[in-house]
């Protein structure tokens, strides 16, 4: 049993063995028919090559994806409250139907990632790239965009509440 294993592109598996979809967690590999329910809750996924996983309908609250590469990473449906992106890079994730609350996204490559169907609630995206992102019927309430890049973003049918869109001044703060 290879469950939650980690292994990267430079691992060497034993000819035949399935290991992308066997349950261990690197490049390519597909968790989304395993039933893991709480165990990866608060797991430590720091300075990994997530790239083109699937780890879709988990439940990943705290989960640590520091310094990671989540290129293409397919998080749908994930429960990933007060997960750390802190330095990740999700480059044409799917993060659509997820729930991100109190995640701190400040600086990071969200472009060309969909985020359709999402809930972003306290969140820092404070100079994050969201070029050509999918916000579609996305939620944002208490959201801080100063300094992102938002060309190309589809925000229809998106709702805002408290969102803030230039630099924070201590006294004198503004909404959307």
């Amino acid at each position: 049993n290879v469950f939650c294993v980690k292994y990267d592109s430079d691992t060497t598996w034993p000819e035949g063995f399935d290991y992308e979809e066997s349950g261990a967690i690197g490049p390519n590999a597909d968790l989304s028919s395993i039933e893991c329910y709480d165990v990866l809750r608060g797991i430590c996924l720091s300075d990994m090559d997530l790239s083109g996983a699937d780890l879709s309908n988990k439940h990943l609250q705290n989960a640590d994806f520091s310094d990671s590469d989540l290129i293409k990473c397919n998080l749908s449906g994930s429960d990933l409250d007060g997960a750390d992106f802190s330095n990740s890079d999700l480059f044409g994730a799917d993060l659509s139907s997820t729930d991100l609350w109190a995640v701190d996204l400040c600086g990071i490559n969200l472009s060309e990632t969909n985020l359709s169907n999402t809930l972003l609630e306290d969140i820092d995206m404070s100079n994050v790239d969201l070029s050509n992102a999918n916000l579609y019927r996305t939620r944002l309430s208490r959201v801080d965009l100063s300094g992102a890049n938002l060309s190309g973003v589809n925000l229809y049918r998106g709702s805002f509440n408290v969102v803030y869109l230039y630099p924070r001044a201590i006294n004198s703060e503004k909404s959307l």
